[in-house]
């Protein structure tokens, strides 16, 4: 079984920087929202100043052990029927999942 080298292990180990949240925005999609509060990624793109320490801080919390905020767990997926698509089959419908409030 293949296992990390000391260095990766170090890396892995280490905490989250602000550079490698600020990578990941760069490469979402503009109008997908990457987690269950519903901001798409144009909203933490154009608030990033703002948001980056407190992003910073939960994710290496949660790193640490801290606990992972009870709404990242919950959610309702419902069904959007596709538009001209027959009714009766499963694939003519998107399934969306929603946050609970």
């Amino acid at each position: 079984m293949p296992t990390l080298t000391d260095e990766e292990q170090e890396f892995m180990d280490s905490p989250i920087t602000p550079e490698e949240i600020d990578a990941v925005l760069k490469n979402l999609k503009p109008h997908k929202a990457p987690g269950p509060d519903g901001f798409t990624a144009e909203f933490y793109k154009k608030f990033k100043e703002t948001l980056m320490p407190y992003m910073t801080h939960l994710f290496n919390d949660i790193i640490k052990g801290g606990p992972i905020p009870k709404t990242w767990t919950h959610s309702k997926i419902v069904s959007i029927p596709k538009p001209l698509k027959d009714s009766l089959k499963v694939e003519s419908y998107h399934p969306i999942s929603l946050i609970n409030p």
